[in-house]
């Protein structure tokens, strides 16, 4: 069988960190292949401002570009929403009965996990649950142990080197005019210079304070 991450978010800009995530669980789990799933809308972002859908797209096969065993998949921007990964996960396995499949997650969603729609689905159909380890996940561990005691052993921690922001914060720095090519691929930031993304946008600044 074939072992393929499912790693899915926004990408509002696509940063360091993220590949940093992507190439340690690659490492960690002994996956062929890493699905880099841009979301279109995720259902819990509904309120949030998003970049439009192929500048997030373009700009994520940028920073993966020269990357071994990683894929970036507009799978779930060809059908309409809302998105569930539950529902992602299972048109997967349907679509590649060759395949098994894990997901990839940061801590907080971990420990939010219980949240989302039709968790225990999600976490029967996967291999395994990849996790991004903070420098002290046991707050995240102790509530996922509490809402799904019976899925422990497919908890994975992938260890990888953190960057200082995230992309809400790059959003913001960006907009505030700050120089934040040393978090992006040099691709990536490039390509926000020439397209003008997040530059002078008020409303992200807003909804930073």
């Amino acid at each position: 069988m074939i072992h393929t991450i499912i790693f899915g978010g926004t990408f509002d800009p696509p940063h360091l960190g993220h590949l940093a995530m992507a190439r340690a669980a690659i490492n960690d789990l002994g996956s062929d292949e890493l699905l880099w799933m841009v979301t279109p809308d995720p259902p819990h972002k509904t309120d949030a401002r998003k970049t439009n859908f192929e500048h997030r797209y373009a700009m994520s096969q940028l920073c993966v570009t020269g990357e071994t065993g990683i894929v970036v998949s507009d799978f779930e921007n060809q059908r309409p929403g809302p998105h569930y990964t539950s529902d992602t996960i299972d048109l997967l396995r349907t679509a590649h009965p060759e395949r098994v499949f894990s997901l990839l997650i940061g801590g907080d969603s971990l420990r939010n996990l219980h949240t989302w729609h039709e968790p225990h689905r999600i976490l029967s159909s996967i291999e395994f649950l990849g996790v991004f380890a903070r420098s002290d996940p046991e707050q995240e561990l102790a509530v996922f142990e509490r809402n799904f005691p019976d899925f422990t052993p497919k908890l994975a921690w992938i260890i990888a080197d953190p960057i200082a922001l995230s992309s809400s914060q790059i959003r913001v720095a960006i907009a505030n005019g700050e120089d934040l090519s040393e978090f992006l691929p040099s691709s990536v930031w490039e390509y926000i210079q020439a397209h003008g993304l997040y530059k002078d946008d008020q409303d992200v600044i807003a909804a930073a304070r």
